[in-house]
């Protein structure tokens, strides 16, 4: 009896041993095909015939994006990676995806450049910045892939917002050459104004110093301060739109945001992260925008001075028009706030300074 014993409990051990052997398996094989299905024919279909200039391939391309990059994140038991038939699936979906993100540099390359004649009108006078919403949507559609592209190829993703900040900054040189244009065409129309009327007022008066001392009359200040007002009016919500564009476009505050929640959660402390995050955002952002906007500051340079000499005490007007108008930008994550606004400030301070 105690032999038979004996020998069913072995039997139950190695039958215990032979399930979990089997319950193992059973598991190993279920998560290998979980993983290799992540990645479908579809996908794979849909990266290799892409067609960048259609809305719906490239949704299905994002998608197949997507499931490669799930794909390279799942966790797998390390004896799959040992696995030849797992191995050379890997290996052929990092040739696709090589393929697949050189079509994609050169076609975002490309319309990079293209989008520069989006903007190319020829009649128009209007004293208006041209709004970047039809440039905006041609590039929308492929946001998704420049996350992916962040993730996954980060010198890549680089390179591509090299070519984005070249290319635009042309656009926007050439429309700030025109808009300022018309504006300093508007601030000769004001002073001409002003000497014309100055002029028909000396032609009453009988002696030369009468003439003399009419001739000092002011330039409408308010006139000039309405031109500012239109400057500033037009060049502000260009400069936003084109932040808000970037950060999400480029994806700048997603993973950094992640981030914060994640450690916040951990520590429970996130003031202090909250914080270093909105700068890191800010200062990825401003990389971006000072080359695209820095002819912007060298015409908002040349404007301000020159409504300046008009006359010299006009530069007390400007000030306490700029004063009034900084506390309703006070935003200190906006560009234009804070590196436009603010820098004309600091010009029209020292304008001052050397007037006093």
């Amino acid at each position: 009896h105690v032999r038979d014993s004996v020998e069913l409990i072995e039997e139950k051990i190695a039958l215990d041993v032979l399930n979990g052997k089997h319950s193992n398996l059973e598991r190993f094989l279920s998560e290998l095909v979980t993983t290799v299905d992540i990645v479908s024919d579809d996908h794979i279909r849909a990266l290799q015939s892409a067609n960048l200039s259609d809305p719906i391939s490239i949704s299905r391309c994002c998608a197949a994006a997507r499931a490669l990059q799930a794909y390279s994140a799942a966790k797998v038991n390390p004896s799959v990676h040992l696995m030849v038939s797992y191995k050379e699936r890997t290996e052929r979906l990092n040739h696709l995806t090589d393929c697949f993100i050189e079509k994609l540099i050169a076609h975002m390359s490309a319309l990079f450049s293209n989008l520069n004649d989006l903007t190319e009108v020829s009649d128009w006078h209007e004293i208006a910045v041209r709004k970047q919403s039809e440039r905006f949507h041609a590039l929308r559609p492929f946001s998704d892939l420049m996350g992916w592209l962040k993730s996954v190829r980060p010198a890549v993703y680089q390179t591509l917002i090299q070519r984005y900040v070249q290319n635009t900054k042309l656009i926007y040189k050439k429309e700030f050459e025109r808009f300022f244009e018309g504006v300093n065409g508007e601030l000769s129309k004001i002073v001409d104004f002003e000497r014309r009327t100055t002029f028909r007022g000396s032609e009453t008066m009988k002696s030369t110093a009468e003439k003399s001392l009419h001739a000092e009359s002011k330039v409408d200040s308010k006139e000039v301060i309405r031109l500012v007002e239109v400057v500033l009016g037009e060049v502000g919500p260009v400069v936003e739109s084109e932040q808000k564009f970037c950060t999400r476009f480029f994806h700048m505050a997603g993973d950094l945001l992640v981030a914060l929640e994640t450690q916040s959660t951990s520590s429970g402390d996130s003031g202090i992260m909250g914080k270093n995050v909105e700068k890191q955002i800010t200062d990825q952002v401003r990389a971006i925008l000072s080359p695209l906007f820095e002819s912007l500051h060298d015409h908002f340079d040349k404007f301000i001075k020159s409504c300046c000499q008009l006359q010299q005490p006009f530069v007390f007007v400007l000030f306490v028009f700029l004063s009034n108008k900084a506390p309703s930008l006070q935003d200190a994550s906006s560009y234009f706030s804070v590196m436009v606004f603010g820098r004309l400030v600091v010009l029209v301070k020292r304008q001052m300074d050397a007037y006093l």
